[in-house]
């Protein structure tokens, strides 16, 4: 199963993707980013260097979510679990890549809810939301 992984790393103005060392993450099924992506790609954030703004998560690389880029990510990401809190407990969702998958409830809530805790570390803490592509 691919897998996007996401870390709160401190800020620097010349951080870049390639010194951030990705132990202790919190993952999440790429199935489930491949169906919100198309909302993923209404933030501006910054691809495989914090000075390299772009649109949208960078599927195969780093994005860097920091300040506002950060704030909408976790205000999407929020939306998502307040649909899926509707969902019954295993639910099927196609993508534009893949026909229908199988999703457990719990799973899907418990790891959009860990991303937005660390959402919510990294804006108490003024520091940077990693998300690591596949």
């Amino acid at each position: 199963m691919p897998k996007h992984d996401f870390k709160v790393v401190p800020y620097k103005a010349d951080l870049s993707f390639e010194e951030i060392k990705f132990t202790e993450t919190v993952t999440v099924d790429d199935d489930i980013i491949l169906y919100t992506i198309d909302t993923l790609n209404w933030i501006k954030a910054a691809w495989n260097s914090i000075d390299n703004l772009q649109v949208g998560l960078n599927y195969y690389g780093g994005t860097f979510f920091y300040s506002d880029s950060l704030v909408t990510f976790k205000s999407i990401l929020t939306g998502w679990v307040s649909i899926f809190e509707h969902a019954t407990e295993e639910f099927k969702l196609a993508n534009s890549m893949e026909p229908e998958k199988l999703f457990k409830k719990q799973i899907v809530l418990e790891e959009f809810n860990s991303v937005i805790h660390l959402c919510d570390e990294a804006l108490k803490e003024e520091k940077v939301l990693v998300h690591y592509g596949i």
